[in-house]
């Protein structure tokens, strides 16, 4: 015997138009209970919609829903932009679409003023050229600070601060509607970079990686700077000094080099620490090593974000004078992880010496020294440290110079430097 079974499909409240859910065994079919909105914004993109008060989301430009039949209000926000018409009323009807439009047009425009400042020493930086990022590239304003700029629409602004003997340093600023917004910006130090070499007066396998070193110096003698520790100790060779053995030996831990040993920015990240010898692939490899700390650090660390190299800022201040020499020295902890056992290092130095025995000058030759233990309490903290060194009347002032560091002498990694 054949039995008949009878289906009756039923339409519910729809997920989306044209749906049909199946509800089971019902005597009716129901009707659907929600419509869609489209909106119309002329073109203006990212606009949120709200309906009755609760957000929506961003509109993609598919109708908004579904939506429950009946009255509503409707609004559209927009960043920076305005809404001429305001909230509007709509009424939705069942597995219908109903249309609004709505006008928004971009806010008025509002101002930033921008001021600088030395990051260390706090004074204030007159005088730093403006850019301004437009189409991806930045553009000079032909202002400098101090300066307020005029005009500027609604939403993120990227400026470039650009001044001789600082890195750029580019900020980012929200500008709002009929609004002056003040921001401040700090100009730190420039990345610069040690190299250490160790070596005697009659070594006769030094002369070239000492030319160079000297090159890379004289290529970048703002930012590249050279200490050339005399160690060998002989009685003929007044350039020797038992704390420039122990500067070697910090690296070494006395095992005998074959000279000379070169060492850049203490060579925390290098393998091996010391170049050791004089192949002519050496002096290719101090340029290598330069170059590659010079680039750590050459932008903005203000925000941390890939400055984790660059956790210390430094700035020595001073002149080298017959008799004593007083230097003054400005260290500051960004923040972020560092190494331990700081020590802040002052070198006098005095080019074009004239050796014992020995005919062609030397360069960047240690003539006193100074150390001190330093540590910081907490991030942003700025020492101010001072040392007079003595100046023995038979050096030439007018050929010396100093360098001042800071290093680790947990892992021996040069922190920050600067010098003459």
């Amino acid at each position: 015997m054949t039995q008949r079974v009878r289906i009756r499909v039923v339409a519910v409240g729809l997920a989306s138009a044209g749906l049909v859910a199946f509800a089971g065994c019902r005597d009716e079919i129901a009707a659907p209970t929600m419509g869609f909105i489209e909106i119309d914004t002329g073109g203006v993109e990212g606009v949120e919609v709200f309906v009755d008060g609760e957000s929506l989301g961003t509109l993609t430009g598919a109708p908004v829903g579904p939506v429950d039949e009946g009255d509503h209000s409707v609004a559209v926000a927009r960043e920076c932009y305005e809404s001429v018409l305001g909230e509007q009323a709509v009424t939705v009807r069942p597995a219908e679409t109903s249309a609004l439009e709505f006008v928004l047009v971009p806010r008025e425009f509002g101002s930033v003023a921008i001021t600088t400042s030395d990051e260390l020493r706090e004074f204030e930086v007159t005088g730093a050229q403006i850019l301004r990022e437009v189409g991806g590239e930045f553009t000079n304003t032909g202002l400098t600070t101090p300066a307020t700029i005029d005009d500027l629409p609604c939403g993120n602004e990227t400026f470039l601060i650009r001044m001789n003997g600082y890195p750029d340093r580019p900020i980012t600023v929200a500008v709002d509607t009929g609004v002056l917004t003040e921001v401040h910006a700090e100009l730190g130090p420039r990345r610069k970079v040690l190299a250490e070499m160790f070596t005697y007066q009659t070594c006769p396998n030094c002369p070239e990686s000492s030319d160079a070193l000297k090159e890379i110096r004289e290529d970048d003698p703002d930012r590249f700077f050279v200490i050339e520790w005399h160690t060998w100790d002989f009685t003929h060779f007044n350039l020797f000094d038992p704390r420039w053995k122990a500067r070697e030996e910090a690296y070494t831990g006395g095992i005998p080099l074959s000279y000379p040993g070169v060492v850049i920015q203490g060579g925390y990240a290098d393998d091996p620490r010391m170049l050791d010898g004089s192949r002519p692939s050496e002096p290719v490899q101090y340029r290598q090593r330069a170059d590659y700390y010079l680039a750590e650090c050459d932008t903005d660390c203000h925000d941390r974000a890939g400055c984790d190299e660059c956790v210390y800022a430094l700035i020595a201040e001073g002149s080298v004078t017959p008799g004593t020499t007083d230097l003054m020295a400005w260290l500051k902890w960004r923040g972020g992880s560092a190494p331990g056992d700081l020590k802040l290092r002052f070198v006098l130095i005095e080019n074009e010496v004239s050796a014992l025995g020995i005919g062609s000058p030397f360069y960047y030759v240690p003539r006193n020294y100074h150390e001190e233990a330093v540590s910081f309490t907490s991030p942003g903290e700025i020492l101010e440290i001072h040392t007079s060194l003595s100046v023995d009347p038979s050096w030439d002032v007018s050929h010396m110079g100093y360098v001042v560091y800071l290093q680790s002498d947990a892992t021996l990694e040069v922190l920050a430097i600067d010098g003459t």
